[in-house]
């Protein structure tokens, strides 16, 4: 069985999606570790865009992408077992990133805060703990991406080996 090159591109846009949240990440641990800036100012290169409001929405449509590429590769899970169950992991950690980030806006709506601890955050550093979270959430599912072979799939077929 083949996959489709739509799902294909909803995998490769939504691990992108990712690496520009991960990046953002690892700008606030830049600034909290290095910088020594403290975790509730630490706000990556756009700031701007640091509100509880668009964390909540930017890791929803990270795991909406990964369940419909996952949804769509579940006839495949015998022939390529390993890579499905990177991608599994993935989406499990996301799933749980989501639950903290639903936990996170019910303490933005009634508290007011921002950022709010979310519910580990209350015993952990966010900071690094979301960097933990974003890393394992990208990681997962990018070994998966090149476990099935999706990157030969959409490289045109003259194209010339890398070379450094």
């Amino acid at each position: 069985m083949t996959v489709s090159k739509s799902v294909i591109y909803i995998f490769i846009t939504s691990l992108l999606y990712q690496v520009f949240h991960w990046i953002e990440h690892l700008a606030q641990v830049w600034q909290h570790w290095v910088l020594s800036i403290p975790a509730s100012a630490s706000h990556g290169i756009l700031f701007f865009f640091d509100f509880e409001w668009n964390h909540f929405t930017f890791n929803t449509l990270y795991l909406v992408g990964l369940l419909t590429v996952f949804i769509k590769l579940i006839p495949l899970r015998k022939l390529h077992a390993l890579a499905f169950f990177m991608l599994l992991i993935g989406i499990i950690v996301q799933g749980y990133h989501e639950v903290e980030h639903v936990a996170k806006i019910i303490q933005h709506i009634t508290r007011n805060c921002e950022p709010c601890p979310g519910i580990l955050g209350n015993f952990l550093d966010g900071v690094y703990f979301h960097f933990a979270l974003n890393t394992t959430v990208l990681l997962f599912p990018l070994i998966a991406f090149f476990a099935y072979g999706f990157h030969r799939q959409i490289l045109p077929k003259n194209a010339p080996p890398f070379s450094p």
